[in-house]
């Protein structure tokens, strides 16, 4: 994930300077990249943390 915070500057630097003329969505596009697999991540943890907690609660019965 380096690699895309790392991207994410080099391509702001870029685009201050006036190298590139992309626009601002695809210069923040490995951020958003970032902020979105890791949101996955959390969302995936609480849904298996919460089927665990309902299949313990079933086999309690």
């Amino acid at each position: 994930m380096r690699l895309l915070n790392f991207l994410t500057v080099v391509l702001l630097a870029l685009k201050i300077t006036g190298v590139i003329t992309c626009s601002w969505w695809l210069v923040f596009l490995p951020s958003i990249i970032y902020v979105s697999v890791y949101a996955a991540m959390w969302v995936t943890g609480i849904i298996i943390v919460t089927i665990a907690k309902v299949i313990g609660k079933r086999k309690r019965k």
